[in-house]
């Protein structure tokens, strides 16, 4: 509940409404200067403090994992894993149907294990990691089509 300063050092201001508070003190306009840009908007200062002590507070009281996250080098060995499963799948499998869905699995797959981990603290690539697998899938099928059709052989790269 915010209050001016004013009205903390002139007694407007209960006791009881800030006793055994956390109290932060800053500016909440913009023409102060305070101010940040974050994903959803800009936020002063204060917001952002405020933000973390709600967060450290969760943590300690109700037993919230605070977010971790990998070593750059672990983040870049995963979304390669996930490039090399999508290729992989895109070269073993003949045809659409099957192709698709284990395809979705893999996303799937990928899906609940990113969240799975994000319960448990840990903040994992996932948009990246999904982009590896479509991708690289999308390519290999790609270049499967253009050499199907570069020899002039007859096959078909889908049936239905």
């Amino acid at each position: 509940m915010p209050f001016s300063l004013k009205d903390v050092l002139t007694g407007k201001v209960n006791s009881s409404l800030i006793k055994n508070r956390i109290i932060l003190i800053g500016v909440g306009a913009s023409s102060a200067g305070d101010i940040f840009l974050t994903p959803l908007s800009e936020m002063p200062g204060v917001i952002i403090h405020a933000q973390m002590v709600s967060q450290i507070l969760s943590a300690v009281l109700d037993g919230r994992p605070l977010l971790q996250v990998l070593p750059f080098w672990s983040e870049v060995v995963w979304v390669l894993s996930w490039s090399c499963v999508g290729g992989t799948i895109a070269r073993c499998f003949q045809t659409i149907v099957p192709w698709g869905l284990t395809t979705g699995a893999a996303l799937m797959s990928l899906y609940g294990f990113c969240y799975y981990l994000l319960i448990q603290g840990y903040w994992i690539p996932l948009v990246p990691s999904v982009l590896a697998l479509g991708m690289t899938g999308g390519s290999v099928v790609v270049f499967r089509f253009q050499q199907i059709n570069s020899n002039d052989s007859i096959g078909i790269l889908f049936d239905f």
